[in-house]
């Protein structure tokens, strides 16, 4: 069996293979449920043609449109809305002179409010998925390194995992602001700068892998253990190993 991810909330951890998802699901009064899917089709078609011809950034998008949930798309969407969105609505609700004060205070409140948002994703991370994520993270690496499913063997493995998504965070905050200055340079719609930037960074993940990159691999590291994961408790990793147990039977039946 190949796992080739996974993904959690509070409460909820998700392991994927190529071809099922384990999600396991703890109640608030600590019971643990666990339910295995094959797959969306799509996904388990671009997992078996990896070297189709087309760009990554499409492969990636088809397979979040399947995975992702609800809460997580809708994070994204305001993301996506304090950066590309708000600033236009404003700009065509107060049509000030280029040199008014307004017009030109825009800009950094702009920033300021797409600061505070991420500042406020990392806080909710931290506070109430970091534990979740770190035992997914330590379930993986149990089964990826010696076959184990025990839980003593989980809880030995350490929560910081070099294959996290994390490793996209600083490239990708890089690309949003670089073709920022970019396409205010040349005057290239800013939108299609940023998506061509997005498709360079995952072919350089593709090619080298941003894990084997000193300063990503560290910046990864350090978001990993400050923000994004922390040692877990008896509940999160009996969720991971449930999901982990969940995933494996299911290959044994196919």
């Amino acid at each position: 069996m190949k796992i080739i991810g996974g993904s959690s909330s509070s409460g909820k951890i998700s392991i994927f293979s190529d071809q099922f998802v384990a999600i396991a699901r703890s109640s608030r009064r600590g019971v643990i449920t666990c339910e295995v899917t094959r797959r969306p089709v799509v996904s388990n078609f671009l997992s078996r043609h990896k070297y189709l011809p087309m760009p990554l950034l499409v492969k990636m998008l088809l397979r979040l449109i399947e995975d992702f949930t609800k809460k997580q798309w809708l994070f994204i969407g305001l993301f996506a809305f304090l950066i590309y969105g708000i600033g236009p609505i404003l700009r065509n609700i107060y049509p000030p002179r280029p040199d008014a004060v307004t017009y030109k205070a825009l800009g950094p409140c702009l920033w300021i409010l797409n600061a505070a948002f991420i500042v406020y994703v990392l806080t909710y991370m931290r506070r109430y998925i970091a534990t979740w994520h770190g035992a997914e993270h330590m379930a993986i690496a149990a089964y990826e390194r010696n076959g184990s499913t025990s839980l003593e063997q989980i809880a030995q493995e350490c929560p910081v995992n070099d294959q996290c998504g994390g490793r996209f965070s600083a490239p990708i905050i890089m690309a949003i602001l670089t073709s920022v200055f970019v396409s205010e340079s040349i005057g290239v719609n800013q939108t299609v700068v940023c998506l061509m930037f997005l498709e360079c960074i995952l072919w350089v993940d593709r090619l080298i892998g941003f894990e084997k990159i000193p300063i990503t691999s560290h910046l990864s590291h350090l978001l990993q253990k400050y923000i994004t994961t922390q040692k877990p408790g008896t509940q999160e990793l009996l969720t991971a190993q449930q999901a982990l147990l969940g995933l494996i039977a299911a290959h044994e039946n196919i």
